[in-house]
């Protein structure tokens, strides 16, 4: 593994600068200390909120499901991002890569890997809910646990499989000076960068799209037929109008998931395309915040969970209370062991010595 990660002369190029735009120190002050505030706010998010999303899918029983695996596959990869968010906020601080060549490659590899790792879990979760809202009945039968845990095997490791070309020639590793991290140099590898959007992003979008546009056409179908059977029974809803409903919110929820990925991430691909394929200069402060937009959707999806997926809403409620109950309870453990010790510090007095005093 040590010679795949090798010294930029034989393998990979780490390079410190970035050849198509301005020295970093024409950045002003502020504009710096404005993205650095930006970027440590977003990494602490973006830890927390996945850890809360592996936390309360892990002990909910009943969100551990084929859609939780799912859930918690992306979490994984979001969380990637903010640990791999920590370095680039020590980066800041020195001013430079502090770390080496070959860690400024393990790090831009990794972080270019779980990029696509989150664009297949979405297409996953987008095929699991075409599934469930479209096919109810063979559902459980089509998305079997097993078949979950080895479609999610098949994403990570297809998805670290596609990049090793990079390592072998096909693609550098730099440090850009706006951004604080190392990343895959996109616009100057057009031919990897060509194929892995014709092949995978462009596909998983296409096939997205395709599931919720029948998702929500048949969400609607079952919306007028409830409708009418709501009107000829005196609005009572069976179990089976109130499951339909429950797969169609929670497609919704994930049609949001998935919107907001493709967004935050597209004005990040359009710098990349103008910096690779026009050779238009771009600001310093344009190229951070395209950047900083796509990784702070790996925050987006916890608070998209809190809104619209009701039994993580209440569970995660649950989990706040318990911890502050717990929290309180030992604080006033800690205050009882206080003044028992104290009472027991303090001398007795005998009834004999009690009279003398007395006398």
């Amino acid at each position: 593994m040590s010679e795949i990660f090798s010294d930029s002369s034989t393998t990979v190029m780490a390079t410190p600068t970035d050849h198509a735009t301005t020295d970093a120190n024409e950045v002003l002050p502020w504009v710096l200390t404005i993205h650095i505030i930006l970027l440590f706010t977003s990494t602490v998010l973006i830890i927390l909120s996945n850890v809360i999303v592996l936390l309360v899918f892990h002990f909910n029983k009943s969100l551990r499901d084929v859609t939780g695996i799912f859930i918690q596959s992306l979490a994984c990869a979001d969380l990637g991002v903010g640990i791999g968010c920590i370095f680039s906020i020590h980066s800041w601080f020195e001013e430079e890569w502090p770390y080496g060549e070959r860690f400024c490659t393990f790090t831009g590899f990794t972080l270019s890997a779980v990029l696509i790792v989150s664009i297949l879990n979405l297409l996953m979760l987008s095929i699991d809910r075409y599934i469930a809202v479209t096919r109810p009945l063979t559902y459980y039968s089509i998305m079997t646990r097993k078949k979950c845990y080895m479609c999610v095997a098949f994403v990570w490791v297809f998805s670290f499989t596609a990049f090793l070309p990079t390592l072998s020639g096909m693609g550098n590793y730099w440090y850009n000076y706006y951004t604080f991290e190392c990343a895959f140099e996109w616009e100057r590898n057009s031919i990897f960068s060509t194929l892995l959007v014709g092949l995978v992003v462009l596909p998983a979008f296409s096939v997205s799209g395709f599931c919720y546009y029948h998702i929500l056409k048949t969400c609607w179908a079952h919306k007028k037929q409830i409708h009418q059977v709501k009107s000829y029974f005196s609005g009572q809803e069976s179990n089976e109008s109130s499951r339909v409903r429950h797969e169609g919110n929670l497609a919704k929820m994930f049609l949001v998931v998935v919107s907001g990925f493709y967004i935050t991430w597209f004005p990040l691909l359009t710098v990349k395309i103008l910096k690779g394929f026009v050779n238009i200069n771009i600001p310093p402060s344009v190229y951070f915040f395209s950047t900083w937009l796509g990784e702070f959707n790996s925050f987006i999806n916890c608070i998209v969970y809190s809104i619209g997926h009701k039994s993580f809403r209440e569970y995660f409620h649950k989990m706040v209370s318990a911890g502050w109950t717990e929290v309180a309870k030992k604080f006033w453990n800690r205050d009882q062991r206080r003044q028992d010790q104290k009472k027991r510090k303090r001398p007795s007095i005998s009834p004999m010595m009690a009279n003398e005093s007395r006398v």
